[in-house]
């Protein structure tokens, strides 16, 4: 499985430009260009999903992991907004555009896009190197991914909902803002998610055990990797470029914001970053990969 030189220049750069993007949506908030960045950091994290996910699983395979994702996402989302479970009581502002009823057409795409890198990552720290699952790795795969969608939404959820007000939190929570239930509630979501994935890929290696599956590719790990990474530039270039000030959430509880993003940048460090470092060593010490 080799992926064309075409799709290869592709996939650099998207890690290329959503570390770019990201920098400049962190260093200028939306002032350079326009409300609409964050839009196209989705759409870079989605292109590169797409062009990678096709490739290691085929358009069906593909197709049925994003509809998994679209449907479950949105559910979760939908049910938490009307009754406060699973991740708490919150409504979506205006700042994310057009909804399907309650919740931005983004949000889905978001969950895929991500959840596609993490979901790849976790094969990484797994020593999973294949595109089937069987046997126990139908189970911690999807644990594993959870747990690095999660250190995501650690990195982001308070500047996005405590500051820009993207969504709103009804009750405040012990998270600058976000309550604890937010997390658990995600990871319910995302292993949902995973597990239905991998519960497909299992019926599919039964009914097909013949396809080969192995890909000792270096680039075809390494790329999701270092996109995952490329994730946290925006967290690390906000703190160091915002200007601190005074914020209240609902629960009347005050929080300035350089401490808001300065946490933020340090988790990501020490989650995000670690589980990069740590897979890109993994991948490049690796003897049994070739580079492509």
């Amino acid at each position: 499985m080799i992926n064309t030189k075409f799709q290869q220049q592709i996939m650099w750069m998207c890690i290329a430009l959503l570390a770019v993007l990201n920098f400049i949506l962190g260093s200028t908030g939306d002032g350079l260009l326009g409300p609409l960045t964050p839009f196209y950091t989705t759409i870079v994290l989605f292109v590169f999903a797409c062009v990678h996910g096709i490739h290691k699983y085929g358009l069906k395979k593909f197709l049925i992991f994003f509809l998994i994702t679209f449907v479950v996402s949105w559910a979760y989302e939908t049910i938490s907004i009307l009754t406060g479970f699973p991740f708490g009581s919150y409504d979506y502002s205006a700042f994310l555009g057009q909804k399907i009823w309650l919740v931005p057409i983004q949000i889905m795409p978001s969950y895929f896009a991500v959840g596609y890198l993490t979901w790849t990552v976790a094969h990484v720290l797994l020593d999973k190197f294949d595109a089937k699952l069987k046997d126990s790795s139908v189970f911690t795969v999807p644990l594993i991914a959870s747990f690095l969608m999660v250190m995501w939404d650690l990195s982001m959820d308070p500047h996005r909902a405590t500051m820009l007000k993207a969504w709103t939190w009804e009750n405040g929570g012990v998270f600058f803002g976000v309550p604890f239930s937010n997390f658990l509630g995600w990871f319910l979501c995302v292993f949902t998610i995973f597990q239905l994935f991998a519960l497909y890929q299992r019926s599919q290696s039964e009914k097909y055990p013949e396809e080969a599956t192995l890909i000792y590719e270096k680039n075809h790990w390494l790329q999701p990797t270092l996109m995952y990474g490329a994730i946290i530039v925006e967290f690390i270039a906000t703190y160091i470029f915002n200007v601190s000030s005074s914020i209240t959430t609902l629960d009347g509880h005050q929080w300035w914001t350089k401490d808001i993003l300065g946490s933020l940048a340090l988790v990501s460090i020490f989650t995000m970053f670690f589980v990069t470092v740590l897979s890109t060593i993994k991948i490049l010490s690796n003897k049994k990969m070739k580079n492509n």
